[in-house]
């Protein structure tokens, strides 16, 4: 049950990302899955990963807000 919770998390992450986060950021930066309130997200290069940790908090509040949960309780950047 709760890896079907996470899948559908991280489902619903992926497609209000564009919206949540802007077409910017979007283009360099995409949810790979959530669990357990970590959300990953892999980013295309050093540069988008250190803008990104500046925008990290705001980027949790908005899709918290979104799913109108606090679900989402840290973000993590990987470069892929």
């Amino acid at each position: 049950l709760i890896m079907l919770y996470n899948i559908i998390y991280t489902y619903y992450i992926y497609i209000i990302w564009d919206e949540e986060v802007g077409k910017n950021i979007s283009a360099h930066a995409k949810p790979i899955f959530f669990k357990h309130g970590k959300l990953f997200v892999k980013v295309d290069s050093s540069i988008w990963l250190n803008e990104l940790k500046f925008l990290k908090d705001k980027i949790k509040e908005k899709i918290n807000a979104k799913l109108e949960t606090n679900k989402v309780k840290e973000i993590y950047f990987r470069i892929k």
